[in-house]
C-alpha cells in the first residue's frame, strides 16, 4: 500500500475514532447541563453547591500503563460538588460534578464525574470519568517527557480510603490520562499514584 493510502486510511480510521469521543462529551455535557438547570430552586440559587475540597500529593509519570519519563513529585488539589438533582444522573448512578488541577511536571486542568460507593467500616471506593487539558509535550524527541498526542484527554482516576472522621478522609488515587489514539499517532499518556485528603463541608 502506498504511503498516500496509509495516510489517507490513518486519517479515516481517526476520524471514525472521534466520534464516540465527540458523542461521549456531547451526553456528559448534556447530563451536566440538565443536572444544573433543575438543581437551581430559583434566580439566585447555585447548584450543585461544593461538597468537598481535596488536597494531596502524588508520584508524577508514574508509569503503571506504560513507560516512565516524567517521573517527578506533585500536586492536586480539587473541588467536588453534590448530587445532581437530574432523573437522568439518578440513572446512571448519581455522579457528583468535580474540577481539579494536576501540578506537575505536565500541568493539567481536569473535570468529570465522580462515582462514590461506601463499603462499610469507615471504608469506600470512588471512580472518575472526564476530561483533562494538559501543559505537556504533544510531540518531541526530549527523552525525559512523553508524546501526548492531543491537548485535550481522557481522564480516569481510581481511589480506595477511609472515612477518618465524619468531614475528613485519606484515600490512595491512581489517575491515567490519554486519548486511545483516536486523535493523534502519539499516544504515551501519562500516570499519578498518590495520596488524596478529603474534606467535606
Amino acid at each position: 500500500m502506498s504511503t498516500s493510502h496509509r495516510s489517507g486510511f490513518s486519517v479515516a480510521s481517526r476520524r471514525a475514532g472521534i466520534a464516540p469521543f465527540l458523542l461521549a462529551t456531547i451526553l456528559w455535557l448534556t447530563a451536566a447541563g440538565s443536572g444544573v438547570a433543575q438543581s437551581a430552586p430559583d434566580a439566585t440559587g447555585s447548584f450543585p453547591q461544593v461538597e468537598a475540597f481535596r488536597l494531596g500529593g502524588f508520584y508524577h509519570d508514574a508509569g503503571v500503563f506504560g513507560d516512565s519519563k516524567e517521573e517527578s513529585g506533585g500536586a492536586t488539589l480539587e473541588l467536588r460538588f453534590r448530587e445532581f438533582d437530574s432523573d437522568l444522573m439518578r440513572a446512571i448512578g448519581a455522579p457528583r460534578l468535580h474540577v481539579g488541577l494536576n501540578a506537575a511536571e505536565t500541568t493539567a486542568l481536569y473535570s468529570g464525574l465522580t462515582w462514590l460507593a461506601n463499603l462499610g467500616r469507615g471504608f469506600y471506593v470512588s471512580g472518575d470519568l472526564g476530561l483533562a487539558v494538559h501543559s505537556g509535550k504533544l510531540q518531541t524527541s526530549q527523552s525525559d517527557r512523553k508524546e501526548l498526542g492531543s491537548r485535550v484527554l481522557f481522564r480516569l482516576a481510581a481511589e480506595v480510603g477511609y472515612d477518618v472522621s465524619p468531614r475528613v478522609s485519606l484515600g490512595v488515587r491512581l489517575d491515567h490520562m490519554s486519548h486511545a489514539t483516536l486523535l493523534a499517532d502519539e499516544n504515551e499518556g501519562l500516570d499519578t499514584l498518590g495520596l488524596v485528603a478529603t474534606y467535606r463541608f
